[in-house]
């Protein structure tokens, strides 16, 4: 939209603009200034959320202290609260000297009988903190009283206005009504039932939170001891006592057991070369006596130090494996030595050496079944430790969920415990910090501000209304918009005229062209029609073409009238104008000049020009008629012989127009193009260019040069620019 068009728009409907600012300033001031003067009375809360020593040293977010502040505005505007509050009025108003608000409506709506009723039900309701329903009976009779002082919730949380003092720590209540007595006592009261209620809730809270906690500590130490029990009952059941020590005992036991074993099979081997030497030396002879006294004395002396080092053994709790390697190995040679002797004394005595090998294989046969009884001592403790194995994964779990047992009966005591401390911490620190008092004067109803806000806000109003409004119509009132729309050259605009003074249904040379051009009116739109008309002949006689179709898109768009008035003020330059009615459809030119329809005839019947053309009343200007009909040119005539014509005619004037039919409707003026040197369109304002006219415009400007551009015609006054 351009935005200069769209001032003007605003400047032409000022008044108006003006009036309906005026109604509106005027109206608000009117009931601004009679509106009811009321009171205010405030009052100031601490909260201790901001000031909270628990929070020292520590960040809270913002958002978080927001969050809290906002609850507790809530709380306050809560029914709860609001309905304390509502009971205290009324009971005050019912029973006062001096009430607030008059009580005399309220007693000659319910009588003495329910009116005490409702005394005793609003004081059990305040000391219960209950509030009131729609359901019973009585509440909706209680509703009903309160609603008639004025005291209801809806009124009331009207006139509570509760908000956080900027970034402090306190929160301020306000309360307005017609009396200052009232604003300061409610604003007092309200404060105490909020702390009331809140204090209550909050006890509530702490007393939940120690009954739930106790229950969850006794539910976890019962969890706990069944968990103890069913281990214990598992471990005695299967004889276990320290698991872990079992295991390892018996694991002890095998190792010291395989150590016997392999000792035991080392005795074998022995035992079978003292057989074996025995068999092999049984030939021999004896040895000296010499000998025999040594090896005795040296057997003895092995036996004293074996029975020596084997006490020593035993009282050290058998456990020194470096004293018991050196007791067997001081055995073997004893037993080497036994059987030298043996087989050297066997050789003089024969019932020795018998003896002598029976011993060897006792001792040989005794060793084999000691093997074979450590085996049977090995094979039962791994039997009893795979069956310790087994039992492993059971025991683990259930330690594991004592674990567990003891760790939520420890959080369970510790959540315990924090909220005893809770519990008897000190009181809530929300409390009333300033009371408030009567206003000595009521406030100020601003009337000026609000009429001035009422004036803004209708003004703007109105702007915007006229701005959809001009956005919204898309027709055409400006040249520049039309230059927009269509992005065609314009050669001119006209003005409107009001034709009342003119009879149109005459003949148009009744219509005193001279009262326009030669005359001096003070009719400024004749003045303005005369000058705007002749910037356009300036158009025309700038041009080297003597021959012009004038067209228009769609019928209708003044083509005629400015024909004609094209004429006349180039006759008045002394320019001979001919103007030819090619427009059969609507033949308004030949109608309003009473000229001659004998274009066909020239045609049809071979008149010769002479008898064709028609001597208008306005000197200087022919005019060749036709009829009006349903037919195009090229029915008429070939383009060959009417171009001909032109041509012989150009000889006899200096310019030459022609009316054409509409583009949108008809191919007329499309089959005259053809004979003419420059076409020229005639649009007029108020229209809206439609796709059939997009059609034509453009067909217009693929003409090239042979299209000089358009006129606007039908402009008012007010939208020349």
């Amino acid at each position: 939209m351009d935005m200069m068009y769209f001032f003007k728009v605003l400047a032409r409907r000022m008044w108006l603009i003006l009036i309906v600012v005026l109604v509106a300033v005027g109206t608000t001031y009117f009931f601004t200034g009679n509106s009811e003067k009321l009171f205010k009375s405030t009052a100031r809360l601490t909260t201790g959320i901001v000031d909270n020593p628990e929070d020292e040293g520590k960040y809270v977010h913002p958002q978080k202290i927001d969050g809290k502040f906002n609850n507790l505005i809530e709380i306050l505007n809560s029914r709860v609260v609001l309905n304390q509050l509502a009971y205290r009025l009324i009971l005050h108003d019912i029973n006062n000297a001096y009430p607030f608000r008059n009580a005399n409506p309220l007693r000659e709506e319910f009588s003495n009988d329910k009116l005490n009723d409702a005394i005793v039900s609003f004081k059990m309701k305040h000391d219960t903190l209950g509030t009131l329903s729609y359901s019973d009976d009585r509440d909706r009779m209680l509703n009903e009283i309160l609603r008639t002082m004025g005291y209801d919730y809806d009124a009331l949380r009207a006139a509570i206005k509760a908000e956080r003092q900027r970034d402090s720590d306190y929160l301020k209540v306000e309360f307005h009504s017609e009396n200052p007595e009232l604003s300061a006592y409610a604003v007092n009261a309200v404060c105490e039932e909020f702390v009331r209620y809140y204090k209550s809730i909050r006890t509530e809270q702490k007393n939940s939170s120690v009954v739930f906690y106790s229950s969850q500590v006794e539910e976890k130490q019962k969890i706990l001891t069944e968990k103890k029990d069913e281990l214990n009952r598992f471990k005695l059941e299967n004889g276990i006592a320290d698991l872990s020590s079992q295991q390892g005992s018996i694991l002890q036991q095998i190792r010291l057991m395989e150590l016997q074993r392999e000792d035991e099979k080392k005795k074998i081997p022995t035992y079978q070369n003292t057989l074996d030497n025995v068999t092999r030396t049984k030939a021999e002879g004896d040895q000296s006596s010499l000998e025999l006294q040594e090896k005795n004395r040296r057997i003895n002396n092995l036996r004293n130090e074996i029975n020596y080092l084997n006490d020593k053994y035993i009282n050290g709790g058998s456990k020194d494996k470096k004293l018991y390697e050196q007791i067997e190995k001081l055995k073997i040679e004893l037993r080497n030595a036994i059987n030298e002797v043996t087989i050297a004394s066997n050789k003089g005595d024969n019932k020795d050496f018998k003896t002598i090998l029976s011993e060897s294989e006792l001792n040989l046969e005794l060793a084999k079944v000691s093997v074979v009884s450590i085996d049977r001592e090995i094979q039962r403790l791994r039997t009893e430790l795979a069956i310790l194995v087994s039992l492993e994964p059971r025991v683990t779990t259930l330690e594991r969920e004592i674990t567990m047992a003891e760790e939520a009966h420890k959080d369970a005591v510790s959540k315990l415990s924090a909220a005893n401390a809770e519990s008897i911490r000190s009181e809530s620190r929300l409390r009333q910090e300033e009371i408030g008092i009567p206003a000595s004067s009521p406030e100020p109803t601003k009337e000026l501000v609000f009429s001035l806000f009422s004036g803004m806000l209708s003004l703007s109003f109105c702007i915007v209304l006229f701005f959809v409004l001009e956005y919204l119509d898309i027709s055409i009132k400006t040249p520049t918009q039309f230059e927009k729309f269509t992005n065609i050259r314009l050669i001119g605009f006209l003005n409107q005229i009001n034709f009342i003074n003119f009879n149109l249904d005459v003949n148009f040379i009744d219509i005193n062209l001279e009262s326009i051009f030669h005359s001096s009116n003070e009719n400024p739109q004749f003045e303005t029609f005369k000058q705007l008309i002749r910037k356009i002949r300036f158009e025309i006689e700038s041009t080297d073409a003597k021959r012009f179709l004038i067209t228009s898109t769609r019928e209708r768009e003044g083509k005629t009238f400015l024909l004609i008035s094209l004429a006349y003020t180039l006759s008045l330059n002394n320019k001979k104008v001919l103007l030819i009615d090619t427009n059969f459809k609507n033949n308004t030119l030949t109608n309003m000049l009473s000229a001659k329809p004998a274009l066909e005839k020239h045609f049809n019947q071979a008149l010769v020009k002479e008898d064709v053309i028609t001597k208008s009343k306005l000197k200087g200007i022919d005019v060749i008629g036709c009829y009006e009909g349903n037919y195009s040119p090229s029915e008429v005539f070939s383009q060959t012989n009417f171009h001909n014509l032109l041509n012989d005619l150009a000889q006899h004037y200096d310019f030459i127009f022609l009316e054409g039919a509409a583009l949108n409707e008809y191919s007329d003026s499309r089959e005259l193009i053809s004979s003419v040197e420059k076409v020229i369109s005639v649009f007029s304002t108020n229209t809206v260019i439609k796709e059939q006219d997009k059609s034509s415009i453009a067909y217009l400007r693929g003409l090239g040069d042979k299209f000089m551009g358009a006129i606007l015609n039908k402009v008012e006054m007010k939208n020349l620019n």
